[in-house]
């Protein structure tokens, strides 16, 4: 896919001459917090709802994100939202594909039309911030911030602070015919809390940083506390992945700082033996929790996937077909997202999953081994696959989340690929390549009127 494939996405003017960012002497650094608020909105998402709950309002975060996007089109310019023609169809095929499953699939309502525009508008939310940004110290204060959000959230819930304002749904089950209580849903289902906890961990594949690191340390204890506490074993697994990653990356990119590989497993190690009387009780639970049998296990998780194969050259499952009967065949929903978009999308839907989300993954990967990539790159890179990788043992279909990084970790590809020459240097400036010319050329024209 080459960057000069862009297309720009329209927007309303209120002149034939709008007022533009360089009109607005807004610099590069102003533009990216902009830039970053449908990001933060999206991932924001479960705690606006979890806390209008209450009320019963039903309005979601995401309601929010086409006035943003008008107002970026009104006063930032058309440049500042293009993206990749590619994308622009596969995500149509998408959303064509989710929204005709309100005809051919049973029990599923037209709301779907509205969750396949949300998916859609959440990959895009994603790819704008890390197409237009690489300033690692901007991006990790992002994903620190929004990560300690959900942290005190959810520790404030386990902890039954204020039950009345911060509630935590508790379902119960035997071990050994001792009663056991688990927190199943704080601000999402506990499987899907890992979303909205993990990204503050990314930032520690970056050079250390006194305050930067140990604000991140912290939100990672905090994050295997609660991803604990709540017994969710694909949570916990992934999430240590996350942390191995980010501790990896430096073997092949030496500016990230190669003494952490060695020192961090030391440190952690002792803090594991330190902190281990209050992660033993739990830890009880949650490996008793992986003799399941049932199809949340792994054995279960292996035959979701699998579905998807033993129906691929079935013409009769290449349109959307729901999970109603996967669900009277097992049980349960499929404990696969590659399953769950065949079910939901049909055989395009999952071509266009493929486009997304792998091909992306998998391109993107290679530029690391290449040494293409900066630091945000890499961060998105570890993000991404984490949330591949846990989305092939959960049911996601429409979840916004695994759109959102989806479309993040494709705004870093089109941002690569617009300098394959380029070799960053941490700390350089936030709007880069083609946006930074693109700057300097709209800053010249205004200077010459």
């Amino acid at each position: 896919m080459n960057p000069e494939n862009e297309t720009h996405v329209k927007s309303m003017t209120c002149s034939d001459s709008p007022m533009t960012w360089a009109d607005m002497k807004l610099g590069p650094e102003k533009v990216a917090w902009v830039i970053a608020l449908p990001f933060a909105i999206t991932f924001c998402d479960s705690a606006f709802a979890y806390f209008m709950r209450p009320f019963g309002i039903g309005i979601t975060a995401n309601a929010l994100i086409p006035a943003v996007l008008l107002y970026m089109g009104l006063f930032l310019g058309r440049n500042i939202l293009s993206i990749s023609r590619t994308y622009v169809i596969w995500l149509g095929v998408l959303v064509w594909s989710m929204s005709i499953a309100v005809v051919t699939a049973e029990q599923v309502s037209t709301h779907r039309i509205l969750e396949a525009g949300s998916c859609a508008a959440s990959f895009y939310s994603g790819y704008l911030l890390w197409r237009r940004c690489n300033d690692e110290r901007q991006l990790s204060m992002i994903l620190i911030s929004l990560s300690l959000l959900y942290v005190a959230i959810c520790v404030v819930a386990l902890r039954t602070i204020d039950p009345a304002h911060f509630p935590v749904t508790v379902n119960y089950w035997n071990m050994n015919g001792v009663g056991q209580a688990r927190p199943t849903k704080i601000t999402a289902d506990a499987n899907m809390q890992f979303y909205y906890l993990f990204p503050a961990a990314l930032t520690l594949v970056l050079p250390s940083r006194l305050i930067r690191t140990s604000v991140a340390i912290l939100a990672a204890i905090g994050t295997l506390y609660i991803l604990s506490k709540m017994q969710t074993r694909s949570g916990v697994i992934i999430f240590g992945l996350v942390l191995l990653m980010t501790l990896a990356a430096p073997i092949w990119k030496r500016d990230l700082g190669r003494k952490k590989t060695i020192i961090a497993p030391i440190f952690g190690l002792v803090a594991a033996i330190i902190a281990w009387p209050i992660f033993e009780s739990l830890a009880g639970a949650l490996i008793y929790r992986f003799h399941d049998e049932t199809m949340a296990s792994g054995n279960g998780r292996v035959g979701s996937t699998l579905y998807v194969f033993q129906h691929l050259f079935d013409p009769y499952w290449w349109v959307p077909r729901g999970p109603d009967e996967f669900l009277k065949s097992f049980g349960g929903l499929p404990h696969s997202n590659l399953t769950g978009i065949y079910l939901d999308a049909g055989l395009l839907g999952l071509l266009a999953w493929i486009m997304l989300v792998l091909r992306p993954v998998v391109k993107m990967t290679s530029l690391f081994f290449k040494g293409r990539l900066d630091s945000a790159g890499v961060m998105v890179l570890i993000a991404a696959s984490a949330v591949v990788i846990l989305q092939l043992t959960l049911y996601n279909t429409t979840m916004d989340q695994v759109w959102l990084w989806a479309g993040a970790l494709a705004g870093a590809l089109s941002r690569a690929q617009a300098a394959p020459e380029t070799r960053p240097i941490a700390g350089q400036p936030l709007i880069r390549n083609t946006q930074l010319s693109d700057y300097t050329l709209a800053q010249n024209s205004h200077l010459s009127r």
